[in-house]
């Protein structure tokens, strides 16, 4: 199989399972702030507001706060090394429960700017090279690696999209686990780690398997 014919395999498999400005970020209608920094990213909840918000995934922005931060101290604490990287989510700095701020590693750029990957941002054969330069499996590996850890943590993603997905140097970080659910009863439990909600608002109780549709690289 030539390295062609291995890109265009690797993309399948990982389509199948898986602003560079560093600025401040105000969603219209939303609570609070993102501040983007060259090593770090902090999302305060609770920042300018002037009233109790509801998240992207209809939750109160407080229950949104500390889901993030149940999920992010878990996956940082409760799995195993994967393919030569400890972690493959958001490493926490800092957190601030009064005013609902969470600070974490700035882990690189969103693979798209919008949830269905209208606008990917990135080659799958540019990433892969980046992720050989750097030591890295490649994006299908590091996939794998993701949901291995999430089951190790007793984690489900709930919101898994491109834009959710970040690069740097060759290395895929899924973050954003503001819809995340954590130690669900065994009876209870999704079949997969990596589903998103469903429905308007998106409802935790109506998930949607992440489609193979759902393409984070430009071809």
């Amino acid at each position: 199989m030539d390295s062609k014919t291995e890109s265009s395999a690797g993309r399948r498999l990982f389509s199948q399972t898986l602003g560079h400005a560093f600025a401040s970020i105000e969603t219209p209608g939303r609570c609070g702030t993102v501040q983007l920094h060259p090593q770090n990213v902090t999302k305060c909840r609770s920042c300018r507001c002037i009233d109790h918000s509801m998240s992207a995934a209809g939750l109160p922005s407080a229950a949104a706060y500390y889901l993030e931060k149940l999920a992010l101290c878990r996956l940082s604490r409760c799995v195993r090394p994967c393919g030569g990287r400890p972690t493959y989510f958001p490493r926490v700095l800092s957190w601030d429960d009064r005013t609902l701020a969470l600070t974490t590693h700035n882990e690189g750029d969103a693979l798209a700017t919008d949830m269905y990957s209208k606008a990917p941002s990135f080659r799958y054969s540019d990433v892969e090279l980046s992720a050989h330069r750097h030591g890295a499996l490649p994006p299908a590996g590091q996939f794998a690696c993701m949901r291995q850890q999430l089951r190790d943590a007793g984690v489900v993603h709930m919101d898994l999209g491109c834009k959710n997905l970040f690069l740097k140097d060759g290395m895929l970080t899924l973050g954003d686990f503001d819809a995340a659910l954590v130690d669900l009863p065994e009876q209870r439990r999704f079949p997969h780690p990596l589903v998103r909600p469903w429905g308007n608002p998106p409802r935790s109780d109506m998930p949607r398997f992440w489609q193979e549709s759902h393409r984070c690289f430009r071809a």
